[in-house]
């Protein structure tokens, strides 16, 4: 039994969100990336902690309980983190295009990839998240004072 196998079983015994126990245990063990699908080194594991780990039923719950946690602002900086949906094509040039358009084309299938590299882009230019940067523009769009490039 590993050091902490016990721990594990009380809080998947207790009925613990798979999330707040996914969590705790890739903290524990120092392996959130091994779930987020890098390669690591095998992991001196128990029967039963490989058996959690690896369930991809809990893997499924823990992203999507993952997912529905996150605020718009995190899900925001992901998508400019994740990388492209289709890497095998090319990007298109929107340079020109306006913050507004952008945005709205984030989930176009075919415009999106390109849309978000532009955004990034932007947010770099002004050193700030994905997130602040479209906050800003939604502020100044709205006639706020702080300011997207409005482009």
């Amino acid at each position: 039994m590993s050091k902490h196998e016990a721990d594990l079983r009380r809080r998947v015994s207790n009925g613990d969100s798979i999330c707040d126990t996914m969590c705790w245990f890739l903290k524990a063990i120092d392996a959130q990336a091994r779930l987020d699908g890098a390669p690591m080194p095998e992991l001196d594991l128990s029967w039963f902690e490989r058996e959690f780990l690896g369930n991809e039923a809990n893997i499924k719950r823990y992203h999507e309980e993952r997912l529905n946690r996150m605020t718009i602002w995190e899900l925001i900086n992901d998508l400019a983190t994740e990388g492209p949906r289709h890497p095998e094509r090319p990007r298109i040039n929107m340079s020109g295009a306006a913050d507004e358009d952008l945005i709205n084309k984030t989930i176009d299938d075919h415009y999106g990839d390109s849309a978000v590299e532009e955004l990034v882009s932007r947010a770099n230019a002004k050193h700030v998240s994905l997130a602040d940067y479209i906050r800003d523009v939604a502020i100044a769009l709205r006639g706020g004072s702080r300011g997207g490039t409005g482009r």
